[in-house]
């Protein structure tokens, strides 16, 4: 399954599997990561960066109905 080499990556993730279930827990069901996307995206580049997606969704949307 493993190769000899990747034994002791493989034994060191089966055996850190309580610390990450630790953190899964404690994340889960927050909104810590979109309260951050937040704070990061309410400023100038944020404005930007949502306009240049908007731009290529309507470029693309052109592309496929054959209008480009």
């Amino acid at each position: 399954m493993v190769g000899e080499s990747n034994v002791t990556m493989l034994k060191s993730l089966i055996e850190g599997r309580s610390t990450f279930d630790g953190y899964t827990q404690s994340l889960a069901g927050t909104n810590t990561a979109y309260e951050q996307m937040t704070i990061n995206n309410d400023n100038f580049e944020g404005a930007v960066t949502r306009l240049k997606s908007a731009w290529d969704a309507l470029l693309i949307s052109l592309g496929q109905s054959g209008v480009l």
